[in-house]
């Protein structure tokens, strides 16, 4: 239960999505009625960071990233309202049409929190930070395939894979259902899990101990996705240079020129409000 709040939405230009800010408003308006409230166009601010109480997104899943990325450092309650209209809105637990009740249910504390797996992806240079869809790498060059060696060690298994594909994903349950389920991955409902996918592969060999002999490139049971504990330890070896996209944020790529050892690790959990069904 809190007693602050920072209603977020996203508004870049003037009629952009206008339903977002007349809704965030609203929202804003129900909430003061009970807690002291704050209201943030997401387009104004690049990264909050002293913030303490509940975050509610107004919109769609642009903004739910968007004020993940901004409270990263945080560790706030989080949920999404859903908007009318075109947005999508995957993450969202309320909408447009319920949510004063819905806010009064969460003001009266009525609410579930489920800490959603999230992943970070680091090398010498660089930390991403706590990602909720997922780590993607690809090569620099548009139109390339790249060779990849992935070290996989769990608490019951070690696997090494050596690979070709155009892109390789690392992804939450959340992002289970973006990027990775579009380029062929399972989705997954489950949290402390990451979906590893190559999208297009070409071969894969694998050798399934530290010591072991690594198989020879095998074009007929290729590695379509693997999904392995969020707490494995998980190395990725790229010999060319390689981009990063952090959660589909394609406007901020990480660019790599030369050798890169990442590792993929689980990051500190989302906070996400689920709300109690049997709420009256």
């Amino acid at each position: 239960m809190f007693d602050r709040a920072v209603v977020t939405y996203l508004k870049r230009f003037d009629g952009d999505h206008p339903e977002r800010e007349a809704l965030a408003k609203k929202v804003e308006n129900e909430l003061k009625k009970s807690i002291s409230t704050e209201l943030i166009n997401l387009a104004d601010n690049e990264t909050i960071y002293s913030y303490k109480g509940a975050i509610i997104g107004v919109g769609g899943d642009g903004v739910f990233l968007g004020s993940t990325h901004s409270f990263r450092h945080l560790q706030n309650e989080y949920i999404l309202i859903g908007t009318e209209g075109r947005s999508t809105a995957h993450y969202a637990e309320s909408n447009h049409k319920k949510y004063k009740k819905d806010l009064k249910q969460i003001v009266d504390g009525a609410y579930l929190i489920r800490k959603a797996t999230r992943i970070v992806a680091e090398t010498h240079s660089y930390e991403t930070w706590n990602l909720i869809n997922e780590a993607a790498f690809l090569p620099s060059q548009p139109g390339r395939t790249f060779n990849y060696e992935m070290k996989i060690e769990t608490e019951h298994y070690y696997k090494q894979y050596y690979g070709s594909c155009t892109n390789l994903l690392f992804a939450t349950p959340c992002g289970s259902a973006a990027w990775s389920a579009s380029a062929g991955g399972p989705i997954v409902r489950e949290d402390g899990l990451i979906v590893i996918t190559p999208e297009s592969p070409i071969y894969t060999a694998v050798a399934g101990s530290k010591n072991g002999n690594v198989a020879d490139k095998d074009n007929e049971n290729l590695l379509r996705a693997e999904v392995v504990p969020s707490k494995s330890k998980i190395e990725l070896k790229l010999q060319i240079p390689t981009t990063m996209i952090e959660d589909g944020r394609y406007w901020l790529p990480r660019n790599f020129d030369k050798e890169n050892i990442f590792k993929i690790r689980e990051g500190s959990p989302l906070k996400m409000i689920e709300l109690d069904k049997t709420y009256k």
